[in-house]
């Protein structure tokens, strides 16, 4: 309810692996387990149009994944901006302020490896024999995507942003009892943190 209230209310948002499956489930679509298995390693990305959360980025790009639930139909409400070979859905938008993004910018490769090495167990049962050393194959550094944090958090997308911070964020403390820094930090704003 908080999700789709705040995408409503044009809120800035973004949905990272389980925020992205979030935001599905908020905006109707079918979230699940993904029939094509666990996916954890290194992935592309392939936009399908141009969007200002990607602006000046390639339209291909690596990622770094571990996931095994993803937005299987996105329904009415989301528009599929970006998929993956074992993901049709993996960057979604609503409105010109919300995405959902099922990759994770703010993984390194070193982060996935370490992700792979905990879960290769279950890697190994979802994916058969050799699962994680394909995983571990599979990696590789992945700049664009952690560039998708900064510009979500930086005056790069201000202009999308203007719709009166400090009345947001009263607005999202009232939805979910929040900390403003929390919501700062999550929201990036430089005059909103010196209001704090």
């Amino acid at each position: 309810r908080v999700i789709r209230t705040l995408a409503d209310e044009g809120v800035p948002f973004l949905g990272v692996c389980f925020g992205h499956q979030l935001l599905g489930v908020a905006m109707g679509a079918d979230v699940g387990p993904n029939p094509r298995g666990r996916f954890y390693g290194s992935a592309e990305v392939n936009l399908h149009a141009a969007d200002p959360l990607f602006h000046a980025g390639p339209r291909a790009f690596a990622t770094q994944v571990a996931h095994r639930d993803v937005i299987r139909d996105p329904g009415p409400n989301l528009e599929v901006i970006g998929g993956a070979a074992h993901d049709d859905c993996h960057v979604v938008r609503f409105g010109e302020r919300t995405w959902g993004v099922q990759f994770h910018p703010e993984f390194t490769r070193d982060v996935s490896a370490l992700y792979i090495d905990a879960r290769a167990e279950a890697l190994e049962q979802d994916n058969g024999p050799g699962a994680p050393e394909r995983a571990r194959e599979s990696l590789r550094e992945s700049p664009d995507a952690a560039r998708v944090l900064a510009r979500f958090a930086t005056a790069d997308m201000s202009h999308l942003y203007n719709v009166g911070a400090w009345t947001q964020v009263k607005r999202v403390t009232a939805l979910v009892g929040g900390s403003f820094k929390v919501f700062n930090t999550l929201r990036g704003g430089r005059g909103t943190g010196e209001q704090l």
